[in-house]
């Protein structure tokens, strides 16, 4: 029974949002590791995100550590192996839109998976986009910018509360990074970035996005890549289980969905260290 207890006390746990923690809790803790792993030296980095220092409180005392210093922070909270998941996870979902884009395929001459796939993804729908900054950092419209598509389009999803905050942040990063603040003002004015607010347990997700349709938003008629990271585990089963249903109502054939999700096994585990406590 020792050894069990032992066990127990040395897994990593996944933070679960709890009623105390504020809307964007999760949305700064993704936001936190992001800065983290750019904090590393070029070479190592898997990704940059410019934009994550200015989404969450604290990331001056984050940069003052640096690295070494927070990995053992962070393995002494019992979180060892949670940044590392989270950034592998950043970069495989940056590899996957790239892809799904056309991109990744730009400067790979008859690329074997490049020359298979039939349509480019004209447009990126983040559900439940928290801090991403995808938008903004991955240049989507790399292989766009001398031909008819430059429209593509990022329809970023989320709940009022949060987006709205961020919409606070990036106007601060526009007012205060001179290096950075222009790109965000240009894909925000230019509406290569769009804002969706939806709450996932209440609203019509497909309807939603068709009210985006005037502004040269969401396009029902072309192939999007669609990402649900981080999103599944926070909302009851039967909003996620509407949300696919409506996506594949709204979403046209051939698209790409990428989703995140956290084994059931886990939340069970939980709640049997819950009640054994």
């Amino acid at each position: 029974e020792t050894e069990q207890n032992k066990t127990k006390q040395n897994k990593t746990k996944l933070p679960i949002m709890g009623n105390s923690m504020p809307k964007d809790g999760t949305a700064q803790g993704v936001a936190k590791v992001r800065h983290y792993e750019s904090l590393f030296p070029s070479e190592r980095q898997l990704y940059h995100d410019p934009y994550a220092y200015a989404m969450f409180p604290g990331s001056i005392a984050q940069q003052w550590m640096g690295t070494n210093t927070i990995d053992t922070l962070y393995r002494w909270m019992g979180m060892a192996g949670f940044s590392e998941m989270i950034s592998i996870r950043t970069r495989w979902l940056d590899d996957q839109i790239l892809e799904a884009v056309g991109v990744a395929q730009q400067n790979q001459n008859n690329n074997e998976l490049g020359s298979s796939r039939k349509e480019r993804a004209k447009q990126l729908i983040i559900l439940g986009a928290g801090y991403d900054t995808r938008g903004f950092r991955l240049d989507l419209w790399k292989e766009n910018n001398n031909n008819d598509d430059d429209n593509f389009v990022v329809l970023e999803v989320d709940q009022p509360d949060v987006q709205n905050k961020k919409l606070a942040k990036l106007q601060w990063l526009i007012q205060k990074d001179d290096k950075n603040g222009p790109s965000i003002a240009n894909r925000i004015d230019s509406k290569k970035v769009q804002f969706v607010p939806v709450n996932f347990n209440t609203d019509d997700l497909q309807e939603k996005l068709q009210s985006t349709m005037e502004k040269g938003g969401f396009r029902p008629n072309q192939c999007s890549v669609i990402t649900l990271e981080g999103v599944t585990q926070y909302i009851p089963k039967e909003s996620t289980a509407d949300t696919l249903k409506k996506l594949k109502g709204t979403i046209e054939r051939g698209s790409t969905l990428l989703v995140t999700y956290v084994d059931r096994k886990l939340f069970a585990e939980e709640e049997e260290d819950a009640v054994s406590s």
